[in-house]
């Protein structure tokens, strides 16, 4: 899988260089492990492995946080294998439970709002995890009670139908 036209296009709207990385560095190198991860010659890690502390350590977020929320919700509206996509979700779950600083918080979950019916469309198509994961997610962030109650129950309902067909026959 080639990186798609949209993550390329989301990677080139952020100034990466000019935003510090939870690693010390500036974020620029992050471009690279987006196309690395998410490219033809992945190496096979968890993209949650690769991120990880670089885009949040310990509920703490930084700057390269929301942009990298913004291509992480590209690659999956783009289609992306479905491990991949548990892995996006996972790091969805880390990022979305983050507890400072709370602006860089508050920009992760307007982009999770803005992309709330690409997480509903791969918690509602994917593993009884990823649908179990994307509950959780909408439950903190969907200001529709109503309709994230709604999609709840679905996604439940979903990890209930999907837990029950792998269990063995004695």
């Amino acid at each position: 899988m080639d990186v798609s036209a949209l993550v390329r296009a989301e990677l080139a709207r952020h100034h990466w260089a000019a935003l510090p990385c939870g690693c010390g560095e500036s974020a620029d190198h992050l471009r690279e492990l987006f196309e690395s991860e998410l490219g033809p010659d992945a190496a096979g890690l968890r993209i949650s492995h690769a991120f990880e502390g670089h885009i949040e350590r310990n509920g703490r977020l930084f700057p390269c946080s929301p942009p990298s929320v913004a291509v992480l919700i590209a690659a999956l509206a783009a289609g992306v294998p479905d491990g991949a996509r548990s892995d996006i979700l996972d790091t969805f779950w880390y990022l979305s439970s983050a507890e400072f600083p709370a602006d860089l918080l508050e920009q992760c979950l307007t982009l999770f709002r803005e992309g709330l019916w690409t997480l509903l469309q791969a918690g509602l198509t994917g593993t009884a995890g990823d649908a179990e994961t994307v509950a959780d997610i909408c439950e903190q962030l969907d200001p529709d009670r109503e309709r994230a109650a709604y999609y709840r129950h679905l996604l439940q309902d979903r990890v209930r139908l999907r837990t029950k067909r792998r269990k063995p026959v004695w």
